[in-house]
């Protein structure tokens, strides 16, 4: 295992929690679009979303792998669907889904 630099932990932060917004606002535009078809991506976007923020820390950080930046790569996927979803913009997603979307940003990154 490797130690985490200060300024690589804050530029995974940055980078985690700026795609997980920016990610989380293009299925909110692709949702209110799609209609029908968006009850589907509300299924697999939470998890894709985590996959891709997941690797945008684990690229961000220099391809460093530890618990502190799965932690933060985790945490990126929950802080991004809260700021949206307490703006009142984000559609309805599970629980669940958030919980999965976590769950790949935080394997993505572990050690």
């Amino acid at each position: 295992m490797t130690q985490t630099s200060s300024s690589e932990l804050t530029r995974a932060i940055l980078v985690g929690v700026g795609s997980s917004l920016g990610l989380y606002a293009i299925f909110i535009a692709l949702y209110s679009v799609l209609g029908s078809v968006g009850i589907i991506l509300a299924f697999i976007a939470p998890a894709a979303i985590g996959y891709v923020v997941g690797e945008a820390v684990y690229r961000s950080s220099g391809y460093t792998r530890n618990k502190n930046l799965a932690w933060v790569a985790a945490g990126s996927v929950f802080g991004g669907f809260a700021i949206l979803s307490t703006l009142s913009l984000a559609p309805p997603v599970t629980v669940f889904g958030v919980l999965i979307g976590m769950y790949m940003a935080y394997t993505r990154v572990r050690p």
